[in-house]
């Protein structure tokens, strides 16, 4: 009769260990899910940043020394809020996505 009481507490352990299983794994699947709408709205916000900078280099005069200047940080460009690279401000902190998987 013994078994009977101990077959039925491991029963009830694993299917609390299955709802903390479901749990987490329900909770991967929502930080991926966040992690790939912010990487997707980043994506969208480079691809604005990248058609605004293409439209501002064929709006400068064709030169030799123009081109030298395309390779190098522009100061005169109207700042957006990052650095001299759409990437440079980007740190763990600032991506929620990414804080939290650092994070806890």
């Amino acid at each position: 009769m013994g078994g009977n009481k101990r077959d039925q507490e491991r029963s009830k352990k694993l299917e609390a260990r299955k709802a903390r299983n479901r749990a987490s794994a329900a909770a991967s699947r929502k930080r991926k899910d966040d992690r790939i709408e912010q990487l997707e709205a980043q994506v969208q916000m480079l691809i604005g940043e990248n058609a605004r900078l293409k439209l501002h280099a064929q709006m400068q005069p064709s030169s030799s020394s123009s081109s030298a200047m395309a390779m190098t940080p522009n100061s005169s460009l109207p700042s957006t809020g990052y650095g001299s690279y759409p990437l440079d401000s980007c740190t763990n902190n600032q991506l929620p996505a990414v804080s939290a998987l650092y994070n806890g």
